[in-house]
């Protein structure tokens, strides 16, 4: 690349001495308020509400009067009545009062025999300002050159081209010496992009200088006012007279006046550069100075107004144009670059390792931003193309970063000025664009080096080219300056579209990362079903190995831990082993075999065991392994094994280690992203799995004890018989939280009792013992009949802190005392199903009685009791909701399947009915428990 093709630097003003003071005393200057005018035209302030002249410049000579003439007379007394009345009525009929009205701009006026330019504003301090210029007496003679001239610009295909045919056009309209076009860069200073000058005068294209040559103030005002000239550097200016407008006692705002005078400075710049002239013609695009077309004259010249106008028309123009150039070579950069991202997105789609995918590929990251070395970061894993830094580089500046929290980009061309501290971790880097995807760390940066380049300044930047640091520069011949610590600068629409592909990033890592999630999910799941299946260890350990392999790992062993040793030792034995390779099953099994005899003391799996912490060995698996083995079979069989990484990972449960599984990857692979995570998982399941076989027996004996002593048989009378019947849910644990019972109150009645505690297993049974105890203990102490008895255990659930939620219902057969057979039946239930009854004649119904609120609940409970007198033979059946209750089933449907299966049993003792009626109702494998209490009148 040849100098003259080196992009411009954006950032030269940091390497200007004093441009910071100078910018600040340009900004205090209060250019828009000088007190004065150039004396090449008449300046008149009046009251619009009146029309009087109640300031004026003291130049008025030039119109044939004294400012004793005019002060406090009306505006008519100087123009034609007409004249003046459209003036007045322009000035009043503005909406925005610093926009110039379009009526009178401007207006041939007459003045004695002269012929002047009216051109009226109303300025910021609601002033009406009428500025008086001589006419030119033919503007046919421009305007035909206007009108070929923007044809031309028209056609211009690039905006070198717009910006050099405009300096052309404005020195043919003008006749100017020197016409330049100025580009301004983003930190403020300009550059000559397009120049046409006299043959005699130095050359300034391509020549850059500094923001306080034009100094903000200065800018608002040519965004305010499109063209600016100053026909005689020379001129002696003349005051205007007040010093202070009478109307608002201060200086008059003339930021939109045509003939404001300048600052000294500026004309102390121009005599320096030997400019006598001066016309700027504005490049504005949405209230933004984009550029400027600069006019210079050796000798003085004016341009009369109907001409800048001209000029303000081609200049709005040429910025209109050169934007629209702009923006459609940005738009074709775009559009290529969402090409490139579109072959990137379809390479990530064909990958597993995302890095790779954006730089070992036809297409790279590099094809989206420009760079000398690239570096991708992406799940944890590094890959790098070009003069890259390294990747303990790369973690460092990441690390950084990731402190500042990683959110907004980095861009800088300028690292050692913008971010020195990074620019110590990458010596040789100059430029960097980090862009940060998602939030775990993971980037992808561009890196430049410095890049020598000569810039080539209007005048000499140097301290010693001014009489003091605020003054103007003496000289402007060209002057080079070598900056040395920049890279060359960023694309903005390459970056754009880099941070338009991390976002394509963040989608399709949040897509594999929830891939991964559901395939770990997945595994977990089928870890936690098959190994729930058995309960037997070393069966679970056998499965557990042929789950994890190869989801996990190429190959595995899984350990027991064995802690019934004299003294309390721990023994650790291999149990099972797996190798995706079949090929190879043999000999991991026989290293399995022999592995633990041949391990020394400090071996990794001992260190798990020891530790209950995870123990990995990223790479070299291989030499860490056979390091820890004695010489011998065991060391031999894992050479040819040849492991790359390995990890140890303990099986816990209730804090203690029940197993360990160790993970091996094949040579050459390394553990995929997440699948250390996955294991930890499948670790955490397993190790419960083996747990729970092991308690296993221990819970199904006590369990089973607990069973025995809570559900006792129930009482025989003579009267009455009774049958029972349990069926757990929990395969495990024989009990839960169904529950009955059947005992004859002091007076004689019978009570059978039915109910339901939430929740299943011992803890439901141990609940179930508190509260049964309760219903017998209250009704066989006090022979209350059912509803004072339920009442009164709600009590004392609330009094003892039972912390219960249980339905019951509580039946009570009276004595038979009737000379037929026939008793008195009453119950009371707390939430619970309605008892059923068979009569003689084989029909069965359910009598009525609506049940009251769950026991321990609300304590005040108001209970109610029901009551049917049943004949000798009937059959009272109690039973839970497991009994009747189906997934998918209304519940009136499962009811109405027991009255009907009840019916036909009527023949059958007590026990065989009990038995024929679960056969009936459950299915094979019950979601629920059952409890039947069924009782026959008259034994």
């Amino acid at each position: 690349m040849t100098t003259s093709e080196v992009p411009a630097p954006d950032r030269l003003q940091e390497v200007v001495p004093g441009e910071d003071e100078r910018l600040r005393e340009c900004a205090a200057e209060p250019i828009h308020r000088p007190g004065y005018v150039q004396p090449h035209g008449v300046l008149l302030a009046v009251d619009p509400a009146t029309g009087v002249v109640v300031q004026l410049s003291a130049n008025v000579g030039l119109v044939g009067r004294t400012p004793d003439d005019l002060l406090g007379a009306p505006l008519g007394s100087l123009l034609a009545e007409p004249d003046a009345d459209a003036l007045l009525a322009g000035l009043r009929g503005e909406q925005q009062p610093v926009d110039r009205h379009v009526d009178t701009d401007p207006m041939p006026v007459e003045i004695g025999l002269r012929r002047f330019d009216a051109i009226a504003h109303r300025s910021a301090d609601g002033l009406g300002v009428v500025e008086l210029e001589p006419s030119d007496a033919t503007p046919d003679r421009w305007l035909s050159t206007l009108h070929a001239s923007i044809q031309r610009l028209s056609r211009a295909v690039s905006v070198d081209e717009l910006r050099q045919e405009a300096a052309a056009t404005v020195r043919r309209l003008t006749g100017f010496d020197r016409v330049m076009v100025y580009h301004f860069h983003p930190d403020g200073h300009g550059e000559v992009v397009a120049e046409e000058r006299a043959p005699h005068l130095e050359p300034y294209l391509g020549l850059h200088y500094p923001a306080s040559d034009i100094p903000a103030q200065a800018r608002r005002l040519y965004v305010a006012r499109l063209s600016r000239t100053i026909p005689d550097r020379d001129y002696v200016p003349a005051p205007l007279v007040p010093a202070l407008n009478p109307l608002t006692a201060a200086p008059t705002d003339l930021s939109q006046s045509e003939l404001r005078s300048v600052s000294p400075h500026h004309l102390t710049f121009m005599g320096n550069m030997g400019v006598a002239a001066s016309l700027s013609i504005s490049l504005v695009h949405d209230g933004e100075l984009i550029g400027m077309i600069s006019c210079n004259n050796d000798t003085p010249r004016h341009v009369p107004y109907g001409l800048r106008r001209g000029c303000e028309i081609l200049g709005q123009q040429v910025a209109l144009q050169a934007r629209a150039l702009t923006d459609t070579r940005r738009l074709e950069r775009r559009l290529e670059l969402q090409a490139v991202r579109a072959l990137l997105a379809d390479q990530l789609g064909a990958s597993d390792d995302v890095a790779a995918s954006l730089v070992a590929r036809q297409v790279t990251v590099a094809d989206v931003v420009r760079a000398e070395g690239v570096v991708v970061r992406l799940d944890g894993q590094v890959a790098s193309l070009g003069d890259a830094p390294d990747a303990d580089a790369v973690e460092a500046v990441v690390a950084a970063l990731t402190g500042e929290g990683l959110a907004e980009p980095v861009v800088t061309s300028a690292l050692s000025v913008d971010r020195p501290d990074l620019a110590v971790l990458l010596p040789g880097v100059a430029g960097a664009v980090v862009v940060p995807v998602g939030d775990q760390g993971d980037v992808l940066a561009w890196f430049r080096p410095a890049f020598a380049q000569v810039v080539e300044w209007l005048g000499d930047q140097s301290a010693g080219n001014r009489d003091t640091p605020l003054s103007p520069r003496n000289s402007f011949h060209r002057w080079r300056e070598t900056v040395d610590d920049r890279s060359l600068p960023w694309d903005d629409v390459e970056v754009s579209e880099a941070l338009a592909l991390r976002d394509v990033l963040v989608r399709h890592l949040a897509q594999a990362r929830a891939r991964r999630a559901a395939a770990r999910a997945a595994l977990t799941a089928r870890v936690t079903s098959r190994l729930a299946e058995t309960l037997d260890a070393e069966e679970a350990v056998t499965r557990l190995a042929r789950l994890v392999v190869p989801e996990l790992a190429d190959w595995c062993v899984v350990s027991l831990v064995e802690e019934d040793h004299p003294g309390g030792r721990r023994l650790l034995r291999d149990v099972a082993s797996w190798h995706q390779d079949p090929e190879r099953r043999a000999l991991v099994e026989r290293y399995a075999g022999m592995r633990r005899a041949a391990m020394r003391t400090r071996s990794y799996v001992g260190q798990a065991l020891e530790s209950g912490e995870v123990v990995v060995v990223e790479r070299d698996a291989t030499a860490a392994a056979r390091a820890v083995l004695r010489r011998g079979e065991a060391q031999d069989l894992l050479t040819e094994l040849a492991p790359e990484s390995g990890a140890v990972l303990p099986l816990r449960a209730r804090n203690r280690t029940v197993g360990l599984i160790t993970l091996y990857t094949a040579p050459g692979r390394r553990f995929a992203p997440d699948s250390l995570t996955t294991a930890q998982e499948v670790a955490v399941r397993a190790g419960l799995a083996l747990d729970n076989a092991r308690l296993y027996r221990e819970q199904l004996l006590l369990a089973e004890g607990l069973q025995r002593s809570l559900l006792t048989e129930p009482p025989r009378t003579r009267d009455l018989a009774v049958a029972v019947r349990y069926s757990p849910a929990a395969e495990a644990a024989k009990v839960g939280g169904d529950w009955y019972d059947a005992f004859v109150q002091p007076g004689g009645a019978m009570n059978l009792v039915i109910g339901d505690v939430t929740g299943h297993d011992v803890i439901a049974a141990a609940a179930m013992g508190q509260l049964r105890s309760l219903v017998r203990g209250i009704a066989a102490t006090t022979d209350a009949r059912p509803a004072e008895v339920l009442q009164r255990v709600d009590r004392a659930i609330e009094t003892l802190r039972v912390d219960t939620v249980a339905t019951a219902v509580l039946l009570r057969i009276e004595p038979a005392q009737a000379a037929d057979g026939s008793v008195d039946v009453r119950w009371s239930s707390a939430g619970h199903p309605t008892p059923l009854v068979l009569l003689p004649d084989g029909s069965a119904y359910a009598p009525p009685g609506r049940p009251d609120l769950v026991l321990g609940v609300v304590p005040t409970t108001q209970r109610h009791e029901h009551h049917v007198t049943v004949p000798r033979g009937s059959v009272l059946l109690l039973h839970t909701d497991g009994l009747v209750e189906r997934r998918g089933e209304r519940l009136q449907d499962g009811l109405e399947r027991l009255r009907s299966l009840l019916e036909g049993l009527g023949h059958h003792d007590v026990e065989s009915l009990s038995d024929e009626l679960l056969d009936g109702m459950l299915p094979e494998r019950p979601d629920d428990d059952v409890a039947i209490v069924v009782a026959r009148v008259g034994g």
